[in-house]
């Protein structure tokens, strides 16, 4: 797992900066991927989905408040992130499924 989290904060943000909906947040998505993972690890993928998306929305609810004013969509921001969590994830498993060479 811990091999997986320190990959999740490598590579989780280049992935996420693709997406030009999550690449202002990539560094926070990554993390909340994380986040979802080592908490809620026994539960499902959907329920840690759940857990990453809501509180993405909730990143651009304080980002709004903040400014005063709607500068994120909060809609688009969950959708986008909901849509990339999965290369994410996949990424990361690709990225740590390589066979280490070994030393000459």
């Amino acid at each position: 797992m811990k091999k997986w989290l320190r990959l999740l904060a490598q590579i989780g943000p280049m992935v996420l900066k693709a997406n030009p909906k999550t690449a202002p947040f990539a560094d926070d998505i990554a993390s909340l991927i994380g986040e979802a993972e080592m908490v809620h690890g026994s539960q499902t993928g959907e329920a840690k989905r759940r857990h990453v998306v809501a509180a993405a929305g909730a990143l651009a609810e304080a980002v709004n408040h903040k400014t005063g004013k709607v500068t994120v969509d909060v809609d688009q921001l969950k959708a986008a992130t909901n849509e990339s969590i999965g290369a994410v994830i996949s990424v990361v498993n690709t990225v740590r499924n390589i066979p280490a060479e070994p030393e000459p």
